[in-house]
């Protein structure tokens, strides 16, 4: 199913072989680049619209923007930043849906070369939270019309969709991650167990170590502590503090392979009869 009926057998459609050619091929790139826009969209509703760009790709046009850190020295500026950043995730805080459209400065690639300023107009009417629905709408509207046409298998259409239907369940997997909030008595209770035997272990250990009771302590209130750490930084991977997830490189990853595939689709995928290249299975696109 990676290429087109041809003349004679099931879902041939007679036409110009050199407009259907640039067809196809005009919507081989554009799958490639809806592609990366969806990831786009997904990757700024998980991670810059709540904690904004990463705070060393602006830090030299301040964190604080507002005026709050004016007037301060050079070392307590320092200071004002890192705290501010370090409280949304690493990041300079939520941006706006507009600049998301038009700077998306951590982008790779960047939404900033992926939209024509028609696009960024109607996408500035759309909710963050919903942009990535009307691009999946637009792969399918692709799909199907190439389905139609006789340009694509049915299984090669379907896979499309299954991908998509995929693509929206774990975005909104990874929404609920970020977004569930955990109950304050749950948290309190951690909190209060963990500083009671943190705090209560030395006067055990004094039996034991005798002046040497600082080194297991320490030893001590470093691992426990490290692990509510880890776990802190598990409730929301989307950040820019380490450990995180990576959503640049994964978005790097996608244009760089979506940009083989395509390569290989018209190395490979053409009509015996002459009539040119064919679209290949959209899902190797999508997925």
């Amino acid at each position: 199913f990676l290429r087109a009926p041809t003349a004679g057998e099931p879902g041939h459609q007679p036409g110009n072989p050199k407009d259907a050619t640039v067809t196809i091929k005009d919507d081989q790139l554009e799958l490639r680049r809806l592609s990366n826009v969806l990831f786009a969209f997904i990757r700024q509703a998980l991670r810059e619209h709540r904690h904004g760009y990463r705070f060393d790709s602006r830090s030299r046009r301040g964190l604080g923007e507002d005026g709050a850190d004016e007037g301060k020295p050079g070392f307590l500026r320092r200071i004002f930043k890192l705290s501010k950043a370090a409280s949304f995730g690493g990041g300079t805080g939520p941006v706006s849906e507009e600049s998301l459209l038009e700077e998306d400065i951590c982008g790779e690639p960047s939404l900033a070369t992926l939209l024509t300023p028609e696009e960024r107009r109607r996408y500035a009417d759309v909710p963050v939270g919903n942009r990535f629905n009307v691009c999946v709408a637009e792969i399918q509207r692709i799909v199907a019309r190439n389905q139609r046409e006789g340009d694509l298998y049915e299984k090669a259409a379907y896979d499309v969709y299954k991908e998509c239907d995929r693509v929206l369940a774990a975005f909104k997997t990874c929404e609920r991650i970020v977004t569930a909030p955990i109950p304050y008595q749950y948290v309190h209770m951690v909190n209060l167990v963990l500083f009671f035997f943190v705090f209560s272990a030395p006067l055990v250990f004094t039996v034991t170590f005798k002046r040497l009771t600082p080194l297991p302590s320490g030893i001590l209130a470093l691992g426990f502590y490290g692990i509510w750490e880890v776990g802190r930084s598990m409730m929301d991977p989307f950040n820019w503090m380490e450990p995180c997830v990576n959503l640049t490189a994964i978005g790097r990853r996608i244009s760089t392979e979506a940009q083989h595939i395509t390569d290989a689709g018209r190395r490979r995928h053409s009509v015996i009869s002459g009539s040119g290249e064919r679209v290949g299975s959209g899902a190797g696109m999508i997925a």
